[in-house]
This record gives C-alpha cells, sequence and structure tokens, in this order.
C-alpha cells in the first residue's frame, strides 16, 4: 500500500527542529555503525568494498527492492534541497549520476548493506539490515516519527510530487 504522499512530506517535515537535529544525528551514528561492519566484513574478506561503481543503484538488473524507513527519509530530505528531490521513474536510482552515487555520502541504510560485489552474504545483509530496521524503528518512535517502510520508488516518488516547491 502506498503511503499518503502528503503525510509522508508533512509528518517527517513537522518534526521540531531540535527534534529533528536528534534524529538526523542518530541516523547518521547508525550509517556509521553500518559503514563499520562493512568495512570490517571487507577488511577480513581481503575485499575493498564498495568501489561506487553504480551497479547495484539499478535494482531491476538484480531483482532488488531498496526500502527506506521515515528517520531515513528525514535525513535524506535534510541533505537535499527540494529542487533535488528526484521521482524514481524506473528500476534505476534517480540518483546514480553515470556510473557514480550522487549522494553516496548520505545513501540510504540498503545502499550502505546491499553491494553488488560487497563483502556480506545475503544471511549477514539481513541480520545487518534487521538490527538497523529495529534502531530506525526505535527512533522514530523515540521521535513521535509514523511508522514508514516502503520502497524507494514509492518513497521519492511522494516525496517529490509532494514536497516539491
Amino acid at each position: 500500500m502506498e503511503p499518503d504522499r502528503a503525510a509522508l512530506c508533512l509528518d517527517v517535515r513537522a518534526v521540531a527542529p531540535d527534534a529533528r537535529e536528534r534524529v538526523i544525528a542518530h541516523v547518521r551514528a547508525v550509517y556509521r555503525w553500518i559503514d563499520g561492519r562493512v568495512d570490517r566484513a571487507a577488511r577480513s574478506a581481503e575485499d575493498n568494498g564498495c568501489r561506487a561503481c553504480g551497479r547495484c543503484c539499478d535494482f531491476e538488473a538484480y531483482d532488488h527492492r531498496l526500502f527506506v524507513t521515515a528517520p531515513e527519509l528525514l535525513y535524506f530530505m535534510s541533505t537535499l534541497t527540494p529542487e533535488n528531490l528526484r521521482a524514481m521513474p524506473d528500476g534505476v536510482c534517480p540518483y546514480r549520476a553515470g556510473a557514480r552515487c550522487a549522494v553516496y555520502e548520505h545513501r540510504f541504510a540498503g545502499c550502505r548493506i546491499f553491494g553488488c560485489r560487497g563483502p556480506l552474504g545475503v544471511a549477514e545483509q539481513a541480520a545487518l539490515t534487521e538490527r538497523a530496521l529495529r534502531c530506525f524503528k526505535a527512533i522514530g518512535h523515540h521521535y513521535g516519527l509514523p511508522y514508514v517502510y516502503t520502497d524507494l520508488k514509492t518513497a521519492l516518488k511522494g516525496l517529490h510530487q509532494a514536497c516539491k516547491p
């Protein structure tokens, strides 16, 4: 079921500025934790990890759907101006610029965990994803964000339509 687009945009933007900054800080901390886990796995596998080649941004090629949460969307929206919010018309992330991720530093948890040639196996990816989701759900609950767990295409479409200037 597609979330109400206007509610999605307004709910995450309606968070009080001081709470918004705390949510953003918590999301950054979760992302650092994820990156640390992936980096450790890459080192132990003598793998260089993500090469930011952009191949895994083509979700259809991997039969993959990227899901995002409300805290992640709030964080992501804080990194872009409304004019830079893009819809996702097909199975390729609209933030892939050529062969690179244009928002690599701010990419979602799923992008950090899943990789076209990353060091984590399917079971490790699933376990890390579940732990990250518990963190995001707790962050959202603590700050009164709606529980949103939707695929990136739906989320970006909703944000693009509801939040554009």
